[in-house]
């Protein structure tokens, strides 16, 4: 009857301390982080693609390129936050800060696809280090299966640094910023 009792209680929830697995206060903690930080960008990603999207912006390339991202960093939150619960760990989301808010890559009043390209070259190198320090300290907790489960968003991190890098590389190389910013809008 106890075990009928606990295996109800593990059901709904009411006993997952006992089902974390080899995640520490300080993994959990910094787990969370990360998934917030996979939501604050998916924030700032939507807030480009609206602004590209302005009828007097009207650069819909660069509009779908932004949405594309801000998909993809809500899908990364999502498998994140299953692989916490997977393990038995509370998810802990927080509110979008507003200094993310204030950012100068979600500065909506003048879009420019070369200040959007910095400041979104500058998330995801964020984002990164974020991912790289959990995989560290998963290391050091001897959690391959967490290093692992990392392994997929470290090797899109080095893809989506590197594609923004070309692109930013494309307009230091021409006086005309807008031409290159219609042209790679063109492209996308």
């Amino acid at each position: 009857q106890t075990l009928v009792i606990l295996s109800c209680l593990a059901f709904y929830g009411f006993a997952t301390k006992g089902v974390r697995q080899t995640l520490t206060g300080t993994m959990v903690e910094s787990f969370n982080d990360h998934i917030n930080a996979e939501w604050e960008a998916f924030y700032v990603y939507e807030g480009l693609a609206a602004c590209f999207d302005r009828p007097d912006v009207g650069l819909q390339g660069w509009t779908r390129f932004f949405h594309k991202a801000a998909d993809d960093e809500i899908s990364h939150a999502r498998k994140m936050m299953g692989y916490m619960n997977k393990r038995g760990s509370t998810v802990a989301l927080q509110s979008i800060s507003h200094q993310l808010k204030q950012s100068a890559a979600l500065n909506v009043t003048h879009c420019t696809a070369y200040a959007a390209l910095q400041g979104a070259l500058e998330l995801e190198k964020s984002v990164n280090g974020k991912i790289l320090k959990i995989h560290q300290n998963a290391g050091t907790d001897f959690d391959a299966n967490m290093q692992d489960f990392l392994d997929d968003f470290l090797t899109e991190q080095v893809a989506s640094i590197a594609e923004l890098s070309r692109m930013l590389a494309r307009f230091n190389r021409v006086a005309d910023k807008s031409m290159v910013e219609f042209l790679i809008d063109q492209e996308l």
